[in-house]
């Protein structure tokens, strides 16, 4: 369940809202409280079963760093899990590095999608297939953002997407 900072971490009744959600078995809650409070969704949650992810919380390897510590003092780091958006967080090279951080303490990454052409959805499909990128990321349609793209878009199968093979990460129809 994305909540996209819906939540104020020191409000009691939001925290009671959160704890109600715990009922429901989800996969995680992302992104409770506010983008730029890495320290209050460690402390104030730590009392959850569901993990929490953090999303626009995270934006190079220092601040995925500061999560895992505030995690390893008030919680379970497993219990922490990180979305890495590589525009967000500058790149591939960077987006690397928060995910080994992550792997190395046992905390659960997962890729998720922006507005990207079928190049950047192929580049994030080729960073999902890491093995520490354990989780599913969330590849969206690009059909309705973009008039006409550089390429064809990777495509589910069965709920599944192939890894790309071939020269340029294996794009197909590729007009660059």
């Amino acid at each position: 369940m994305d909540a996209n900072a819906a939540y104020v971490l020191f409000k009691p009744t939001d925290i009671a809202l959160l704890k109600e959600l715990d009922n429901y078995n989800l996969t995680m809650i992302e992104q409770p409280g506010r983008n730029d409070d890495i320290v209050d969704h460690s402390r104030q949650l730590a009392g959850l079963t569901t993990p929490i992810c953090l999303d626009e919380s995270i934006l190079n390897v220092v601040h995925t760093r500061q999560a895992i510590e505030l995690w390893e003092q008030s919680s379970d780091t497993k219990k922490l899990i990180i979305n890495i958006k590589p525009p967000r967080v500058g790149g591939f090279l960077e987006s690397l590095k928060i995910a080994q951080l992550c792997s190395n303490n046992g905390v659960s990454v997962w890729c998720g999608g922006m507005y990207e052409s079928a190049l950047g959805k192929t580049a994030n499909v080729h960073f999902s297939s890491r093995i520490e990128v354990n989780l599913p990321g969330d590849y969206v349609s690009q059909a309705p953002y973009f008039k006409e793209d550089v390429a064809e878009s990777p495509v589910y199968e069965n709920g599944e997407i192939t890894v790309p093979e071939g020269i340029g990460w294996g794009l197909r129809g590729s007009k660059l």
